[in-house]
């Protein structure tokens, strides 16, 4: 009964008031605004970390999208040890109006430590993930997330699912809208940008 009094006076104190008060202030006015680039990584990868591949695949930037598929997305995320992964700490490196340069360190499932230079891209109000890479001289492959590099039955069509319709209609809804805004501005940059390695080659 003491105990309960306790909780109850302390509960009654100003400062315990005022602490409540701030904290909900603070929780309205960070949801009045967009992620920052550092934030939406963080939720990227703690979707991966969690199991949750396909919404951090849908996520992501449709250039992103297009270096794999999720089930590839997944499986890679498997074979590094990412799902479960134990900790994450992200350091920005270079940022401006349309782009920003983080580094990633994760303590895998298996206590790997493993470094990422992740780029992120605007998306409107949004930040999403354009690619993720392992810095140079690092003894792995420097495109994990993508198909550059992990032999010819990732470059084959017919060793590939065929993905639903709705995937299907959702694919060429971005990549029209996307050439239709390079098409207004008279840039086809992005749009390059946006294609996958196999098509920039074309």
């Amino acid at each position: 009964m003491e105990r309960v009094n306790l909780v109850h006076r302390w509960s009654m104190h100003p400062l315990w008031r005022l602490s409540v008060v701030t904290a909900l202030a603070f929780l309205l006015v960070s949801c009045g605004r967009a992620p920052t680039a550092t934030e939406s990584a963080q939720q990227f990868f703690n979707l991966v970390f969690t199991g949750k591949t396909q919404e951090a695949h849908d996520s992501a930037s449709f250039a992103f999208q297009a270096e794999q598929n999720a089930r590839l997305f997944d499986q890679t995320a498997r074979e590094r040890g990412l799902i479960g992964a134990k900790s994450l700490t992200i350091e920005p490196v270079s940022e401006d109006a349309k782009e920003a340069k983080l580094k990633a360190n994760v303590t895998t499932a298996g206590n790997q430590q493993l470094t990422y230079n992740v780029t992120m891209q605007k998306d409107g109000k949004k930040w999403r993930v354009f690619s993720i890479t392992v810095p140079k001289g690092a003894a792995r492959v420097q495109k994990e997330f993508t198909v550059v590099g992990k032999g010819a039955a990732f470059h084959d069509a017919g060793a590939q699912p065929v993905p639903d319709e709705q995937s299907i209609q959702q694919l060429v809804q971005k990549t029209m809208t996307s050439f239709n805004d390079a098409v207004r501005r008279r840039s086809f940059t992005d749009f390059y940008k946006s294609v996958s390695v196999s098509g920039q080659g074309h």
